[in-house]
C-alpha cells in the first residue's frame, strides 16, 4: 500500500511538473515542448491502454493536419494538443471526418494538463455519423491517473520507470 501511495505522488509531481513546464513555454512562444510532447504521449498512451501507436507524422512522410499518433490495427488516432477549447476540436473533426474516418473508428484527444474541463459543446454537425464523445474521447494527465491508480504493482512501477526517463 506504501509503494503504491509513493508511485502515485511521485507520478502527480512529474506530471505537474510537466503541465507547468509546457505552460511556461506556451507563455514564451516555445513550441519545442509541443512537439517533443507527441513522443511522450505516444509511450505514455502505448504503456497505459496497450495501444500501438506510432508517430503519425513520420509514419506518412507528411504532417497529418488532424492526428499526430495512429494505431492502424486498433482504429486509433491521436491529436496531442495544448489547445482545450471546442473550437479546436471542432477544426480537428473537420479534417478528419470524411478524410481519414474510414481508417479509424476512433479519435482522441491528449492534453497535458491535468483536468481538462466537462465539454459541453454540440459537434453532431460536424461528426456525420462518426462516433466522438467528448467526455470519453478526451485524456487528460488526470484521467491517466486514475487508469493508473488501479494497475498493479508491476504496470505501475513501469509508469513510473516512464516518467523518471522521460522527465528527468
Amino acid at each position: 500500500t506504501l509503494q503504491r501511495q509513493d508511485f502515485l505522488t511521485e507520478a502527480k509531481e512529474w506530471l505537474n511538473r510537466l503541465e507547468q513546464t509546457i505552460e511556461a513555454d506556451k507563455a514564451l512562444r516555445h513550441q519545442d515542448s509541443s512537439i517533443e510532447i507527441e513522443s511522450f504521449f505516444r509511450d505514455l498512451l502505448n504503456l497505459i491502454f496497450r495501444w500501438n501507436l506510432g508517430n503519425a507524422n513520420t509514419m506518412f512522410g507528411l504532417n497529418q493536419d488532424s492526428f499526430d499518433l495512429s494505431d492502424e490495427s486498433t482504429g486509433i488516432a491521436v491529436q496531442v494538443t495544448i489547445t482545450t477549447d471546442a473550437a479546436k476540436i471542432r477544426k480537428t473533426i473537420r479534417g478528419f471526418v470524411g478524410t481519414h474516418d474510414a481508417k479509424y473508428d476512433r479519435l482522441v484527444f491528449a492534453y497535458p494538463c491535468i483536468k481538462v474541463s466537462e465539454s459541453r459543446a454540440d459537434f453532431s454537425k460536424d461528426l456525420k455519423g462518426f462516433d466522438f464523445d467528448a467526455n470519453r474521447d478526451r485524456i487528460s494527465f488526470g484521467s491517466i491517473l486514475q487508469r493508473v491508480q488501479d494497475f498493479d504493482i508491476d504496470r505501475m512501477a513501469d509508469f513510473i520507470q516512464l516518467l523518471r526517463k522521460e522527465l528527468r
